[in-house]
């Protein structure tokens, strides 16, 4: 650490769980990572690992193992957590080699609650999913040029609406489907 401003080990670091914590009053606070060079390749990096075992003894993770997150916390009357971004070790992670597949879960809190529920999910396969098991009443929207609804996905019944955020069947059109 070059320059820490005001590093506070102190209680409410520990508090919270954090080796190290910064604490600003009355300015912007944060972390920065710079990195110089003339090649394409340099570049600064912000790495979250982990293993199971000990420092000496590493070993393997096992499936859905946290490696790391991202928190976005607020204070009302108490700590409360806003948004999430974690990053898992997905099922079939390897013993040996460089068999590591990973999901990535995007998490933000909904009105009136505390609790961050699971928005959208990028898995070790071939997809990315909107709406977690858990989590259907959310819906999702594609907008388009002077289009605000172009595509919309009611999350509590799966209706598909083109131009219309009001689907009443399987697939609703606000205009005209052109069909081969």
């Amino acid at each position: 650490i070059v320059s820490a401003g005001n590093v506070s080990p102190g209680s409410l670091a520990s508090s919270v769980g954090y080796l190290l914590n910064t604490v600003a009053e009355g300015t912007s606070n944060g972390f920065g990572a710079w990195s110089f060079g003339s090649t394409g390749n340099q570049r600064s990096i912000m790495a979250f690992e982990r293993a199971q075992g000990t420092a000496a003894s590493p070993s393997a993770l096992s499936a859905l193992d946290v490696i790391g997150e991202i928190n976005w916390n607020g204070y009302t009357d108490s700590r409360q957590a806003a948004a999430q971004i974690v990053g898992y070790a997905a099922t079939g992670w390897g013993a040996t080699g460089s068999d590591s597949p990973g999901l990535l879960r995007f998490l933000t809190t909904p009105d009136g609650s505390g609790t961050p529920v699971d928005r959208f999910t990028i898995n070790a396969g071939v997809e990315a999913v909107f709406n977690s098991p858990g989590t259907s009443t959310f819906n999702f929207r594609v907008a388009g040029s002077g289009a605000t609804n172009a595509l919309f996905v009611k999350g509590s019944s799966g209706n598909v609406g083109i131009g219309t955020e009001t689907p009443t069947s399987r697939l609703t059109s606000a205009g005209s489907l052109a069909l081969p």
